[in-house]
């Protein structure tokens, strides 16, 4: 059995693949899946309570971008471009960092971090600090207010993004 513990401090048990078992609806989502398609879904990152650090994640069991179909590129492409004006529309971050990277045993995803102005200020340049961004988040952010803001961020998103197709 595997661990994890959501950006609550929720402790919660699986087998296998996370994101398989996340598919099935096996694991519980902090907010939700925001927004999901045939292909791909769309949730807060699990972990680390940033406000607006979303994971888009593909269902199929793949590692590569190079793998997708014709039809998955394109939709990650528009998918990716959606819930980006969908966060800066609501007013989570003005910019974001996207990391994707490749390994075997995972599903494919893509990270949309947010660049909030706390990040700089604390830590100077975010993207060689965003390991110690994360550490911090994970050990002073699980506050009450903090996770009800996510929740929020989560509603509104998933409002958003289901309101129309995409």
């Amino acid at each position: 059995m595997k661990k994890i513990i959501d950006l609550t401090g929720k402790e919660q048990e699986f087998e296998g693949c996370m994101a398989c078992t996340l598919n099935k609806g096996e694991l519980e989502l902090f907010g939700g899946v925001i927004y999901q398609n045939d292909y791909f879904m769309v949730a807060q990152d699990f972990e680390v309570p940033i406000n607006g650090f979303i994971i888009i994640s593909t269902k199929r069991h793949v590692s590569s971008i190079n793998e997708f179909s014709e039809t998955e590129k394109f939709e990650f492409v528009m998918l990716i471009d959606k819930v980006l004006k969908t966060l800066k529309d609501i007013g989570i971050a003005k910019e974001f960092i996207l990391l994707q990277g490749e390994r075997s045993d995972v599903h494919f995803h893509m990270s949309l971090f947010p660049r909030h102005d706390w990040m700089s200020e604390k830590f100077g340049r975010v993207v060689s600090s965003m390991k110690q961004i994360q550490e911090y988040a994970m050990a002073n952010m699980r506050t009450p207010e903090n996770i009800k803001l996510i929740a929020e961020t989560c509603k509104m998103l998933k409002e958003k993004l289901n309101k129309e197709k995409l």
